[in-house]
């Protein structure tokens, strides 16, 4: 698994340095290890590669994607070192955010987590951004409460910025036992439980990109 943390940081951050065609379709993406593609053979099995695969073949156009998450971050650390990063971009025509599970499993309140989103909500352009809701997951934060909840909670923030949510708990809940929907840590998405998050991303983006 370190192996391919590591592949996939040096991989995303090569695409990361391109120089941004003009007829390119650009995506930017923010967040922690599933944004990384962990789980999967390789970093297009992700949900991020799947995505903007789909979307190169509807629109016949090249998709590039500028990969600034970090396997690991919370939405602190996010907040604090991606953004910077994406701000860099001269032109990008939607932005992916995925982010929350570390901040259950690292025992951050959900409130520092509400209050980490909206910061990051106000330094994108949220018109062209689509969020992810925290998929099924084990661990509970603090006070007991479920991933399902913290997403609940979510909701009212992405409203009120007028962001797109994709509905990835909606997406994954139903195969959450099923083996298959995981990598080799039991942890991390496979290649085919990624295709789930992927089918979650899908309309909104299109209709970000379609508008």
């Amino acid at each position: 698994m370190l192996t391919s943390v590591s592949s996939f940081k040096k991989a995303w951050a090569a695409e990361s340095n391109a120089q941004i065609n003009d007829d390119a379709i650009v995506i930017a993406a923010l967040g922690d290890s599933t944004v990384q593609g962990v789980g999967g053979f390789s970093k297009n099995d992700g949900f991020v590669g799947q995505v903007a695969n789909r979307i190169s073949k509807r629109s016949g156009k090249t998709v590039q994607i500028f990969n600034y998450s970090v396997s690991g971050s919370d939405s602190e650390q996010v907040l604090q070192t991606q953004v910077a990063q994406f701000k860099k971009l001269k032109r990008v025509d939607a932005v992916i955010v995925a982010m929350g599970p570390n901040d259950i499993t690292h025992k951050k309140s959900l409130e520092s987590f509400l209050e980490n989103y909206r910061t990051l909500l106000s330094e994108l352009p949220t018109e062209k951004t689509v969020i992810a809701s925290l998929p099924p997951m084990g661990p509970k934060d603090t006070k007991g409460r479920s991933s399902y909840e913290w997403g609940q909670a979510l909701k009212p923030v992405a409203a009120q910025n007028n962001v797109a949510v994709a509905p990835v708990f909606d997406k994954v809940n139903p195969r959450a036992n099923d083996f298959r929907t995981y990598g080799g840590d039991f942890y991390h998405p496979s290649k085919a439980g990624y295709k789930l998050w992927a089918d979650a991303f899908e309309p909104p983006l299109l209709k970000i990109l379609n508008q």
